[in-house]
Order: structure tokens, then sequence, then C-alpha cells
């Protein structure tokens, strides 16, 4: 490394010590010292630019924003979403609650999800799902799932909704949604596989948690 920074200052005519930034990828060179760079170091404008992401641990997945908000980089526990989401990240996202929704979530804490079609055949019973509708963004759990018919239903149990084959993609209207107030339209829809506790939600008393089970 010492000898390409002192090789790389001497063609660039800069000081050494900002030819070793700019192969370690503290700072970013303009266009002609990064065609330099790379003729130098054999590497791609990408590995400079992404230099972040070479740091990354193996294994980190970048799950973006259900709606407003920045990415996030984490590092899912090994099978936590085999058969959820393909190796792409394509699918996955995450939602951070405004407010209580019910099924142990409250404001604050981040939902992670796997965006799923609305046919009931990839649906699963006892699973949670992520709906945003035109009134906002809800929890219900599939209580009812066949070939042909979907139902779920809301932390209380006092909202429920179909979902059935001939209305299922997104953006299409459904009254059983609509007449539960939630609209016609929705433009979200996930398979809830894990939380982030927010902060503030975390237990204070000793006995919160039980460890002994």
């Amino acid at each position: 490394m010492r000898e390409k920074s002192r090789e790389l200052a001497f063609r660039l005519g800069v000081d050494e010590s900002l030819a070793s930034a700019f192969l370690t990828g503290d700072v970013l060179p303009d266009y002609e010292a990064l065609l330099t760079l790379c003729a130098l170091t054999q590497k791609s404008p990408g590995y400079f630019f992404d230099a972040g992401a070479e740091a990354m641990p193996q294994g980190t997945r970048v799950v973006p924003a259900i709606g407003p908000g920045e990415d996030l980089a984490i590092c899912l526990p090994e099978g936590m979403v085999d058969g959820r989401a393909s190796e792409d990240d394509a699918e996955l996202g995450y939602f951070r609650a405004r407010r209580d929704m019910g099924f142990g979530v409250r404001a604050g804490d981040c939902i992670l999800a796997v965006l799923v079609p609305m046919e009931p055949a990839s649906m699963q019973k006892d699973r949670i799902y992520l709906i945003g509708c035109e009134t906002g963004f809800d929890l219900r759990r599939c209580v009812v799932q066949t070939p042909v018919r979907a139902a779920f239903t809301s932390f209380d149990g006092k909202s429920a909704q179909t979902i059935k084959p001939n209305v299922a993609a997104v953006g299409q209207e459904r009254p059983s949604f609509r007449a539960e107030g939630l609209g016609d339209e929705v433009h979200a829809f996930a398979e809830v596989f894990g939380l982030l506790r927010g902060a503030q939600n975390l237990p204070l008393e000793p006995n919160a948690l039980d460890f002994e089970s």
C-alpha cells in the first residue's frame, strides 16, 4: 500500500497522505484522478464509490423502506428469510411503525417484511401481513387460506378482509377493504418475518422477559 500511495502521489502531483486517502476510500478523487487510480490499482470506479459496501460483513442485506425512509443494512440470522425472499433482496422491506399496531408492534418499532403477491395461494394461515392502504398501514393475521380465498383479521378481531384471485392485484378495488374503512386501493402488501424493537420499547423490569423456558 505504501508503494502504491507513493506512486499515485507522484502521478497525481499530490501529497502522499492524500493519495493514501484515495486508496482507502476516505476521500474521493476528481474524475481524472479516479481514472489514474483505477489504472494503478486495476480496480473499476465502482470499487472506490462502494468502498463502504466492501467492508460490510458477509451476509449483510440491504433493506429498503416500505414508504418514506432510508435503507437499512443489517445481517439477518441464517435461515430467517429462507423461502420468503430471493437472494437479490428485491422483495425485502421494512416499515417503521408510527403508532401501536397490535400483534406486539409499538410505535418506533421497525417491521421486517417480504413483499408478496396478493394471491391467496401465496399466503399462509397464521402469518402476519403488512397492508398499505389509502388510509395508511395496518397489520392483519391470515385466518383462512385456500387456493381461492384468503381472509384476514386485525389484532382485536374487529376488522376482517377477504382476498380472492379475481381482485388480487395491487391497485385493484376490494369491496371488503372499503367496507372496513381502508379504502379501495392497496399499494403495499408484505409478509412480516421479523421485528426490530425500538429502544424506547425495550422492557425495563428484570422480570419482563422469561429466559428460563
